[in-house]
Order: structure tokens, then sequence, then C-alpha cells
């Protein structure tokens, strides 16, 4: 089982992650990709990943975020790395 409680935002803030805005000319496919070099190595499930990244969304992507993937992270079904991207 993993353990999402070992990390902590502190520690994946530390990563330096980049931000995405979702605006035009911003190049969704290098975020993921820059990102998922950071994030995969974490030791927590799919949800908590995307729960930790979803700090690193401004603007239009983080109202994309709202809208489409928040309220599902906990659910029944929720959204995998794969399925995310």
């Amino acid at each position: 089982m993993l353990n999402d409680e070992g990390v902590a935002m502190s520690n994946f803030l530390k990563l330096k992650t980049l931000e995405f805005m979702g605006e035009h000319g911003d190049d969704p496919q290098e975020f993921l990709d820059e990102t998922e070099k950071m994030v995969l190595p974490l030791q927590c499930s799919d949800a908590r990943v995307i729960e930790l990244l979803g700090i690193k969304l401004k603007k239009n992507a983080w109202d994309w975020f709202q809208r489409n993937i928040a309220e599902q992270l906990y659910g029944e079904n929720p959204h995998t790395w794969e399925a995310f991207k």
C-alpha cells in the first residue's frame, strides 16, 4: 500500500516543478513530461500526485482542474496518472 501522507506538500514544492497556466501557446506536453520526471519516483498514489500537481496549475489550467479533476480524486474512480495526462 502506498503512503500518501509521506509526500508532504512542502516536500513536493522543493522539487521546483514547472507551473502551467493553460494559456494560448503554452505546451501542456512539455509541462507533463518535465513534471513526470520529478513526480513519478514519489511513493504515493496517482491521486496524491495529481492532487499535488494541482497546486502548480494557474489561471486557465487551474479552472480546468477544478471543473474536471478535483472532485474525482478520492472518489470511487479516481484518475490514474495516465488518464490525467
